[in-house]
């Protein structure tokens, strides 16, 4: 059998067809590829927020003093704390005899793999954060859930623009099979294709609807693209490799290396892909009014004691809870 010579640019095409089609939630939240880590203290680096602030007013002709006041940034800290990473060998009689297709049998699953590690970071970030609204799921009416979401997002003042809803398995099944949304799927081709590939067009305001399998089944989370800040880097290309190359895909960063060992039990060639990741949500300071039940900014934050988690919102109560 011939063997193609397999060159770091076809591996960079094949990694990047393969990202394309798998990675979904980082496309979703606020990222900042590449960010320039060199030097940070902890392998940290911290991310501005605009300050939040509102206008005052005075009586014209009243004599009423005009109260100044400031402007102080938030900021969110991002610490790339995480190696992922997949390393096969792959033996001569593989190479010559069993490969067919390198970026089918090999690539595309090593990419694949790479893929789905990053977005199960991203959905521990989700599931694991603490949420200061929350809206309970009821399978016969997920329209009505999402418009308390959006609602929920509207007290918190989150920007309509660039909202998204992410559901665990069991609660985007009992969407799609509600009799809402089989109502709308027979509305058209539109809907129709969505569906079948588990993505619920724009529905209440949102922007987009998707099924993450990494996510808690019984879970789902309405959220503004910036809830969640995170950064992926790419490692250096080691000059002692016999190639290397990097790559950037929508954000996810990420080394291919192949190297000769021949120190191993019969002589190998070792593919490697890696990338250094970190995330973290993003919290405001302020408070909801107790009255309105509307978020208030606070315009000169002292310390950490108002920070909550407003720019998302957590779905509870899946029927496997």
């Amino acid at each position: 059998m011939a063997i193609e010579t397999i060159k770091a640019e076809k591996v960079v095409g094949a990694v990047l067809g393969a990202l394309q089609r798998d990675i979904v939630l980082p496309q979703l939240v606020w990222m900042d590829p590449g960010g320039d880590f060199t030097g940070a203290k902890n392998d940290t680096i911290t991310l501005s927020i605009p300050a939040g602030t509102s206008s005052r007013k005075r009586t014209m002709r009243s004599g009423t003093t005009r109260n100044r006041g400031s402007l102080t940034e938030g900021k969110v800290s991002v610490t790339l704390d995480t190696n992922l990473y997949k390393d096969v060998e792959i033996t001569d009689e593989e190479l010559t005899l069993d490969i067919a297709d390198f970026g089918r049998q090999v690539l595309q699953p090593i990419t694949r793999a790479m893929a789905e590690g990053w977005e199960d970071e991203l959905a521990d970030l989700m599931d694991g954060a603490s949420y200061a609204q929350e809206v309970a799921w009821d399978g016969d009416d997920p329209h009505g859930v999402f418009a308390d979401c959006g609602l929920a997002l509207d007290l918190a003042r989150v920007p309509t623009s660039g909202r998204f809803i992410a559901l665990g398995s069991r609660l985007a099944n009992e969407a799609i099979k509600s009799d809402q949304l089989r109502r709308w799927d027979s509305a058209g081709d539109t809907a129709t294709q969505a569906l079948r590939n588990a993505t619920i067009a724009p529905i209440a305001g949102f922007d987009r609807i998707v099924t993450v399998p990494g996510l808690d089944p019984d879970a789902g989370y309405a959220f503004h693209r910036t809830a969640y800040a995170a950064t992926s880097k790419v490692p250096q290309v080691p000059n002692g490799v016999a190639w290397g190359a990097s790559m950037a895909y929508n954000g996810f960063a990420m080394r291919a290396i192949r190297q000769f060992d021949a120190s191993a039990d019969g002589w190998v060639d070792i593919l490697g892909f890696d990338a250094f990741v970190g995330s973290d949500i993003v919290r405001d300071h302020g408070e909801f009014n107790d009255e309105t039940g509307v978020w208030e900014p606070a315009e000169d934050p002292q310390d950490t004691s108002d920070l909550e988690f407003i720019r998302a919102v957590k779905i509870t109560g899946g029927s496997g809870s």
